[in-house]
């Protein structure tokens, strides 16, 4: 259960609302962070850059978040990016090798360097 409200793009502040999609829908991290506009403010450009084209796809940064989020323990981080680890093409047997379901030991070289 969210400590914080999760706020609707109606009851978001005005200056904040551009984070929300066309259809007025947005993440549970963008509707919490909206609560505090500021920190919304600098994060966003923030979170831009992390998932930016690079040197490093998104599928590969969404792997490592996934092997972070659960040696972290964080069972809302795993919930949040396993869907969109496989949604950026990481491999359903590698996101559950990932979270301690499948022996690490079978993943490829990379992978296993990566995490």
């Amino acid at each position: 259960m969210a400590r914080l409200r999760l706020l609707e793009r109606d009851d978001a502040p005005l200056t904040a609302r551009h984070f929300y999609r066309d259809d007025g829908t947005a993440s549970s991290l963008t509707r919490s962070l909206v609560n505090a506009p500021d920190l919304l403010e600098s994060f966003m450009p923030f979170l831009a850059q992390v998932y930016a084209e690079g040197s490093i796809d998104v599928a590969t940064k969404e792997l490592v978040v996934v092997r972070v989020s659960q040696l972290n323990a964080c069972q809302y981080c795993l919930a949040a990016h396993r869907p969109i680890a496989l949604d950026a093409g990481v491999p359903p047997e590698l996101v559950a090798a990932i979270c301690e379901e499948a022996p690490l030991a079978e993943l490829p070289e990379r992978e296993r360097t990566l995490i």
